[in-house]
């Protein structure tokens, strides 16, 4: 006999629900078969539990389609072996810490001690050391240089940058940009005024601004996703190291004063380049693979489109799912935090305990910087990988819980009594802010086509341009408006925490609405 046609999804659960349940009899298991049924029908559901399954049914459909098309990717990955994988990310890891050595060392080069009265040897030698004190520049023109004199022209060129990497090897890029700034390091230690070193910094930045986003798309190409958070956060862990040896640089203002550091900063970065050069395989764009197939009418088409439309249409599909929008919303937030905190934490500790400046700080502020804030980068990423196996929203709470869990030990350090137990409050508000770059960007990465990856990490590295405007704010309200440093950073960087920590809640939430691209909406699903 023919069996009945198959009712719509819609109503199935509905039909069950009439159909009268068999009577209930208890039978021994053994010996009987079960009764067959067809694949067409549907096993009898009473009207509660239908009603209970179908309000249930669209948040489980949407939740399995957005685990299962976690890890799938459309980037074709570079088959590499172990050790040449480790190669790679070794090459990349060294690479970006000498990029952040270079681009913190000038933190650690200035000094803003009243000097009036002091004799000529001591202010002598102070020039000798503090570059500052020798082309006479103050605060306010420091917190220009350390902020938008270099952010300016590397958010700029950070776009650029993005577009860069969707069509040339990122190979290419990485050697060149370091080969560049270092060159601006050498051109800062020649510097003989104020305008030299703006113009360094100008350099740096527009040098530096490639080396993140080719490094990002060469990650993502040669790590899987199950594994791309803790990659990218052993990556990201070079901003830190970099953190570290730019404070250990104080060591070396003695016997070679600011130029020489900056020199060596110089000389090593032409090394490193050449290594990353060396040690990793062609990496092609995605997007020169796909367009290599356009022809005849297609690609005659493609070439009449302007290119400022063109950035215009993928702009806004970059942007267009909404957990895109709220992580660039929350990582502009941590920029914010992170460079008011960075630009302004030495000169806070210069001026509230300035007869403690020296050999102990430099190794305990190193100690903060390459050993707390790269295990925390470190941890936060592979915590991430861990938890997103079973929660998609992971790679978000992770960073909003440090973000929230920092707070209490920023207002420690700047109000501890000694240097060492400020020091030592610092060191637990690294291990607990730092663990958001890495699962960040792997969500970042997980949430862009593979042709806009480029483009992505582009507009991600331009936020450190609204970051840079804080130690600006900074300088000018110390300046102008009389405030102090210690509560200023307490109150901006505290509210910058929280703030950023909501934003990742609400991103998290929108991933798990979305799923990554190619997924089922939450809409598709219940009409599935």
């Amino acid at each position: 006999k023919t069996p009945p046609p198959r009712p719509k999804s819609r109503d199935r659960l509905l039909g069950a629900a009439h159909r009268p349940r068999p009577p209930l009899c208890r039978v021994p298991r053994r010996g009987l078969a079960r009764p067959s049924r067809s694949p067409r029908e549907e096993p009898p559901v009473s009207g509660e539990s239908a009603r209970l399954r179908r309000a249930l049914q669209p948040r489980r459909r949407r939740r399995q389609l957005h685990l299962s098309a976690a890890p799938e990717d459309d980037r074709p990955l570079v088959p590499l072996s172990p050790v040449r994988q480790a190669a790679c990310v070794g090459s990349l890891l060294a690479l970006f810490t000498v990029n952040q050595w270079s681009r913190s060392l000038i933190f650690y080069l200035v000094d803003f001690t009243d000097r009036a009265g002091q004799p000529a040897a001591a202010v002598a030698e102070a020039s000798r050391a503090f570059m500052n004190v020798e082309l006479g520049f103050d605060q306010a023109q420091y917190g220009l240089l350390a902020s938008l004199g270099f952010a300016a022209v590397f958010s700029f060129a950070s776009f650029l940058a993005g577009l860069a990497v969707d069509k040339a090897d990122a190979r290419t890029l990485l050697p060149t940009s370091g080969v560049l700034w270092s060159l601006a390091m050498l051109w800062q230690a020649a510097a003989s005024s104020f305008g030299d070193v703006l113009g360094s910094r100008f350099l740096l930045g527009f040098s530096q601004a490639f080396c993140n986003p080719a490094a990002y798309v060469a990650l993502g190409r040669i790590s899987a996703p199950s594994s791309r958070a803790t990659v990218l956060g052993v990556y990201s862990s070079g901003v830190y190291i970099g953190g570290g040896l730019a404070a250990l640089s104080i060591l070396l203002d003695g016997p070679l004063g600011w130029r020489g550091v900056s020199q060596l900063a110089g000389a090593t970065g032409v090394g490193v380049a050449l290594i990353a050069a060396v040690a990793l395989p062609s990496l092609p764009p995605v997007a020169s693979e796909g367009r290599e197939e356009a022809a005849g009418e297609e690609a005659a088409t493609a070439q009449q489109v302007s290119a400022l439309s063109s950035l215009r249409d993928d702009l806004s599909e970059l942007l267009a799912p909404p957990v895109v929008r709220w992580l660039l919303a929350a990582s502009a937030l941590r920029f914010l935090a992170g460079f008011a905190l960075g630009v302004w934490v030495v000169p806070f500790y210069r001026g509230a305990f300035p007869d403690e400046i020296g050999a102990q700080f430099a190794l305990l502020k190193a100690s903060v910087n390459g050993v707390a804030g790269a295990a925390s980068a470190l941890g936060g990423g592979a915590l991430a990988d861990r938890l997103s196996a079973a929660e998609p929203r992971a790679r978000q709470w992770v960073p909003a819980a440090g973000s929230l869990v920092a707070v209490p030990f920023w207002l420690a350090a700047l109000s501890a009594p000694t240097l060492q137990l400020s020091l030592a409050a610092l060191f637990l508000e690294y291990l607990a802010a730092e663990s958001w770059f890495g699962p960040t960007v792997a969500a970042l990465q997980a949430a862009t086509p593979a042709r806009l990856q480029g483009l992505s990490q582009g507009v991600f590295s331009t936020l450190t341009l609204v970051g840079n405007l804080a130690p600006l704010a900074i300088g000018v309200l110390l300046r102008d408006q009389g405030f102090e440093l210690a509560p200023t950073l307490g109150v901006l960087v505290s509210v910058l925490y929280v703030a950023a920590a909501a934003a990742f809640v609400v991103a998290g939430e929108a991933g798990l609405e979305a799923g990554p691209p190619g997924a089922i909406s939450r809409e598709t699903a219940r009409d599935g």
